[in-house]
C-alpha cells in the first residue's frame, strides 16, 4: 500500500527567493529574486522507495530527515518530476543527509531533475538513470547575480566546491553547469554522466 509523505509547504503559499547578502555573498541559490508560487513536493511511498516530485525549498533538510524516520525501509529515491531549488545550500545539506544514510537515487525513463535539483541527486550513495531520463543544468542566481557572471576565485562559489569533492564528484561538473545562462537550460548528455561520474557502477 502507497501513501503520501507532503512536504509542509502547500500551492498557494509564496515566498521571496534570492533576498539579501551581496553578489559575492557565499549563500547559494537556484531562483531569480521575484515572489513565486512553490509547488507541492511530495514522496510516494512504495515500502523502499520513495518517489519524489516538485520543487525543493528551505525547509528540505527536514523533510528528508523526517521521511527517514519515517519509512524505515527506504532504500531508494525516485526522482521523477524535479523542477529546482529555492535554496541550494539547504538542498546540498540534504544531500549530505542522504549520503549519510546510505540512499540511493534512481532517475526513472521519464524523470526530469532540472536546476539545482542535480545536487540533491549527486548525494545518493548508487545513482542511477534509466534511458531517457534527463538532467537540466543551469547556472544559479542570487540576488540578481548569476554564478556564471562571478569570478572563479569568488567565495560564492566555495560551498559547492566543498559539497562536490565531498561527494567525489568532479568539481568540473559544477563549472559545466556555469556556462549556461540562468534563463536557458543545458541538458546533460551521455558523454557528460560518464565523465563527471553522475552514475556510479
Amino acid at each position: 500500500m502507497s501513501k503520501k509523505f507532503l512536504k509542509t509547504f502547500i500551492i498557494g503559499i509564496f515566498i521571496i527567493t534570492g533576498c539579501g547578502g551581496n553578489d559575492d555573498t557565499p549563500i547559494p541559490s537556484d531562483n531569480n529574486n521575484t515572489v513565486t508560487p512553490l509547488p507541492e513536493l511530495t514522496f510516494e511511498i512504495n515500502t523502499i522507495t520513495a518517489t519524489m516530485s516538485g520543487e525543493i525549498g528551505s525547509d528540505v533538510e527536514e523533510i528528508i530527515t523526517s521521511l527517514i524516520d519515517t519509512v524505515a525501509d527506504l532504500q531508494w529515491i525516485v526522482m521523477q518530476d524535479v523542477t529546482g531549488s529555492t535554496d541550494d545550500k539547504a538542498t546540498m545539506n540534504a544531500g549530505r543527509i542522504i549520503r549519510e544514510n546510505g540512499i540511493n537515487i534512481n532517475i526513472p525513463a521519464d524523470g526530469i531533475v532540472d536546476g539545482g535539483a542535480v545536487h540533491f541527486f549527486i548525494g545518493g550513495l548508487k545513482r542511477t538513470i534509466a534511458p531517457g531520463g534527463q538532467i537540466n543544468v543551469r547556472s544559479w542566481n542570487y540576488n540578481g547575480s548569476q554564478g556564471k557572471d562571478l569570478p572563479t576565485s569568488s567565495l560564492s562559489h566555495k560551498p559547492y566546491k566543498n559539497y562536490y569533492d565531498d561527494m567525489f564528484i568532479p568539481q568540473d561538473f559544477y563549472w559545466l553547469q556555469l556556462e549556461t545562462d540562468h534563463s536557458d537550460t543545458h541538458l546533460v548528455t551521455e558523454a557528460e554522466i560518464d565523465t563527471f561520474n553522475l552514475v556510479t557502477n
